[in-house]
Order: structure tokens, then C-alpha cells, then sequence
């Protein structure tokens, strides 16, 4: 896992979807991530559970604001099947099918982020651990 000096640091890297400000973001953590091994220090994590899961909200929101409700709920649903993915593959959460096709194919904004809310909880967290 990933990890960052500051919870800023790791939003400005997991929202910010131009490459030149995700390589700035990304120099902006390695020195500070670099210092704290030097020192001995423990790195921050990444938000896990119910907090990757309100950046995740955040992002999505971001997306409808920028490209409009229509545009952006479709635009949105790649960004939010690598999100699942993630969470199988990084978190290790069992996605029950029937969730995975509901997020990408719900046409509510309050759904998708009900559904979101229900992915990235702390209680999904723990039945998958």
C-alpha cells in the first residue's frame, strides 16, 4: 500500500486527474515519505474502509459537478469499477456481483453514493476480513 505524509497529500493524488498535478502530488509525498524512513518513523497509511470510501464519495461528487449529472454519471463508472477492483484486490472485500452491477448501472446520483457508502464501511471491511 501507498503511503503519504498527509491525508492532503493523498487526495490531491487520488482526485486530481491531470498527470502534471498527479506528478507534483507525487513528488510532494516522496520526500516526505523518503524522511520519515530516514527518521524511523512509521509512513501514513492510505484511508482504508469508511474513509477511502468518503474520498471516494468526494471524487464521484467532483465528477457530477465538472461534467453534469448525465455526462458524469457515465463518465463516473469506470472510476468506479477500478474502485471495486481495488477494494477486491488491495482491501480484500468479497463484492457480491449484485452490488458491483448496481453501482455501475444505477442512474441516481443518491444510489450510487447509498451504494458506495455500503462498499467502503466499516462493517463490509470487517465481513471481509
Amino acid at each position: 500500500a501507498m503511503a503519504f505524509e498527509t491525508r492532503e497529500q493523498f487526495r490531491i493524488l487520488f482526485l486530481d486527474k491531470r498527470a502534471s498535478i498527479r506528478a507534483l502530488a507525487i513528488f510532494d509525498v516522496l520526500p516526505g515519505a523518503v524522511g520519515r524512513a530516514l527518521r524511523g518513523e512509521t509512513a501514513v497509511a492510505a484511508p482504508r474502509g469508511a474513509d477511502l470510501g468518503a474520498l471516494v464519495i468526494e471524487h464521484y461528487e467532483a465528477m457530477l459537478a465538472h461534467h453534469g449529472a448525465r455526462v458524469g454519471l457515465k463518465a463516473a463508472r469506470k472510476h468506479l469499477a477500478w474502485y471495486v477492483e481495488a477494494a477486491e484486490t488491495d482491501e480484500g472485500l468479497v463484492v457480491a456481483p449484485a452490488l458491483r452491477r448496481d453501482l455501475l448501472t444505477a442512474t441516481e446520483p443518491s444510489r450510487v453514493i447509498a451504494l458506495l457508502a455500503t462498499l467502503f464501511s466499516e462493517d463490509m471491511e470487517r465481513r471481509a476480513a
